[in-house]
């Protein structure tokens, strides 16, 4: 179970900060964009914190993975249509390769979200 989490917050963390370092530079200093790149620091950040807990059995890193996978989204069919149609359209191999990997990062936090699921008792599922 720690294993799952640890990894699906891992791949999160990576693909999130490959992601925020391959934005260019100018992307930092206008505000409607820089909303985008906080939000990546956040969860890069936020996936680390839960990774280490995870691989210390703290007993908040599975309530905090469940609010972690709200945040990044977890992939429902939906979503899962959008991305299929928008990789079908990208423009190139770039467009393609960001688009697979925030779905893949989707995946990660799925994955870790379930399992964080089957860790909260009851009692702590409401606190």
């Amino acid at each position: 179970m720690t294993a799952v989490l640890l990894a699906g917050e891992g791949l999160t963390a990576l693909i999130y900060l490959f992601l925020a370092l391959s934005l260019p530079l100018s992307a930092w200093s206008s505000f409607p964009p820089i909303l985008r790149r906080l939000h990546f620091v956040t969860v890069i950040i936020a996936a680390l914190a839960i990774a280490w807990g995870a691989s210390r059995r703290r007993p908040w890193s599975a309530k905090a993975a469940v609010v972690l996978a709200a945040v990044v989204g977890v992939p429902n069919l939906a979503i899962i249509a959008q991305g299929v149609d928008a990789l079908r359209r990208a423009s190139g191999p770039t467009a393609t390769l960001s688009i697979a990997l925030v779905f893949l990062a989707g995946m990660g936090q799925l994955a870790a979200l379930l399992v964080a699921l089957t860790g909260l008792r009851v009692t702590e599922a409401a606190a």
